[in-house]
């Protein structure tokens, strides 16, 4: 990445800087009096004494004002304007004429002229007149800014609505090249090496050149523009030094733009726009200004699409890992299922027909085959939950047989500990449609957390309610309790209040996930209230407005 530092300089101090005027008369005394005058009031001045060598000192400079006498030998004022004008149009001109030429000075402001001046004339007359053609002459480079900044919002906007990076540079160029009048443009990026730019898009060059055309940075016209950020104008009038030169010659180049862009002086690329022959006129002010505008909204568009690409490349690498994760998960499950369901069953049966004494080195077995069983189950359910391929079947329940069934499974984890679990349901709990194993799942995570977290002696309550439009079912608990702080991230897939590394009650942090989706389904809601060291209670509840779809052929 390539930072820029560059000094700040106004736009009018800018202007003033390069408001250069050319005097031409064919009285020296004229043309003395004159500067003298002009660069009093701060204007760069030079001096000639007829129209050809006025001709040629515009084709070598740029001026922003002719100050010229009408009448002079070989070729009058008014030609060296029209002239002077097909090199560059944007030039102001003002005439200077005697009382009897009157006519001439009218007829002059016909043909284009910006203002007159009558001799003999005050030094305050001679410097109002040209301020006020200058001023005038802003004015009107602001108008076209102005103007032109309609257009550029629209072509901003469609910028920053392309997020396809070649389709977004090409669009760039071929902008800057109808805005401008270009006949070729490039555009150049920064390559990863931050060292050196390379064409990647362009036109009016060949697929040749754009192929193999790499610039290091500080080399060339676009090396240098690049690691001074300061953008160049090039063209016959201001002669860029002698390789310069050879390129321009060498390419027919008449006149050339070449422009940084930059995002908060971060170095993007190169953008770089020229004309070709001798009869091309120069860019103008307005569209070098132009340029400098579509420049600055083309590095931002450039910016943006090379971050879409990031995300898009971060999403699709996100979407491959967790494709891997989900194979990764099918097959260590199945594989683990099997010779897991063997294990269970050969434990069990030592249970069954082995003495106290040795029954107390199988539980052992029997317990952490269940949890790693459990860990299995969770990532099995939340493999089917992230990918939306669990449905639910429904069935009239009675959820009191849901509850014996999961004490089946792990009372005798809370005998181990001592705990008392009371089931506190009424006998006349009407049934309800819910997918049973879901419910079973449901109620086996939330039990089987309040036996973990619940001391040696604690005791467990399982209450249900049915209500006109759910059932509600709480989990209590006299464990350790949780912060009011953790109860929302409680509900986070992996997320575990304990410390990681110090942490006593071993799993995945995928339980309480599996809950609320799982009830979510039910069209219920879950949720915790709970003091530390006093206990918890779980509360979801189960839509009782559930009625199973019925079956297409």
């Amino acid at each position: 990445m390539i930072k820029l530092c560059c000094p700040a300089v106004s736009r009018h101090e800018a202007e003033m800087a390069e408001e250069r005027i050319l005097i031409v008369d064919d009285d020296p005394d004229v043309v003395e009096f004159c500067a003298r005058i002009l660069r009093l009031a701060g204007y760069q001045v030079k001096g000639t004494m007829s129209g050809l060598e006025a001709i040629e000192a515009v084709r070598r400079e740029r001026f922003e004002l002719v100050l010229t006498d009408i009448k002079m030998p070989g070729m009058d004022g008014l030609e060296m304007v029209r002239a002077i004008r097909q090199i560059d149009p944007s030039i102001v001109a003002v005439t200077m004429t005697g009382h009897g030429t009157m006519e001439m000075a009218v007829q002059a402001l016909r043909m284009g002229t910006d203002d007159f001046v009558i001799k003999p004339f005050a030094l305050d007359e001679l410097k109002e007149v040209i301020a006020s053609a200058l001023a005038k002459e802003r004015l009107q480079r602001e108008n076209v800014r102005l103007r032109a900044l309609i257009p550029l919002y629209e072509l901003s906007k469609a910028f920053m609505s392309m997020t396809n990076l070649q389709e977004l540079l090409q669009e760039i160029v071929q902008v800057s090249c109808q805005e401008t009048g270009a006949d070729r443009a490039s555009l150049m990026l920064l390559s990863e090496d931050d060292e050196t730019l390379t064409i990647q898009a362009a036109i009016g060059l060949s697929e040749e050149v754009i192929k193999t055309t790499a610039t290091k940075l500080g080399e060339g016209i676009a090396g240098r523009v690049a690691l001074q950020g300061e953008p160049l104008v090039l063209d016959s009038r201001s002669p860029p030094g002698e390789e310069f030169e050879k390129l321009m010659k060498l390419d027919q180049i008449s006149s050339a733009i070449c422009i940084p862009l930059t995002v908060r002086n971060e170095l993007i690329g190169v953008l770089n726009l020229s004309k070709l022959g001798d009869e091309s006129p120069p860019f103008t002010t307005g569209s070098v200004q132009l340029t400098s505008v579509l420049a600055g909204q083309a590095a931002i568009a450039i910016k943006n699409a090379y971050l879409f690409e990031e995300i898009q490349q971060a999403y699709s690498d996100l979407k491959r890992l967790d494709k891997l994760k989900s194979e990764f998960i099918n097959v260590a499950s199945h594989e683990l299922r099997t010779p897991l369901a063997i294990l269970l069953g050969y434990a069990s049966l030592l249970e069954e027909q082995t003495t106290d004494t040795t029954r107390k080195y199988v539980l052992p077995i029997i317990q952490n085959a269940l949890r790693l069983r459990k860990l299995l189950t969770d990532m099995l359910n939340l493999r089917y939950l992230e990918a939306g391929e669990m449905d639910l079947e429904l069935e009239p329940v009675q959820f009191s047989e849901v509850v014996d069934a999961v004490l089946e499974d792990l009372g005798f984890l809370a005998d181990e500990k001592g705990e008392v679990v009371m089931i506190e349901i009424g006998q006349d709990l009407p049934s309800i449609w819910a997918d049973k194993g879901k419910l079973h799942l449901i109620l086996s995570n939330l039990i089987s957390n309040a036996i973990k977290f619940t001391p040696e002696g604690g005791e467990i309550a399982i209450t249900a309610l049915a209500e006109d439009d759910e059932l509600t079912v709480a989990v209590r608990d006299t464990g350790v309790g949780i912060a009011s702080e953790e109860y929302d991230r409680i509900f986070d897939r992996f997320y575990q209040v304990e410390d990681s590394l110090t942490r006593r009650h071993l799993g995945l942090g995928l339980g309480l996930s599996i809950v609320k989706e799982l009830v979510e389904l039910h069209q219920g809601r879950v949720w915790v209230e709970s003091q530390t060291e006093e206990g918890s209670t779980f509360y979801f509840t189960i839509s009782r407005h559930l009625v199973p779809q019925p079956q297409t052929d």
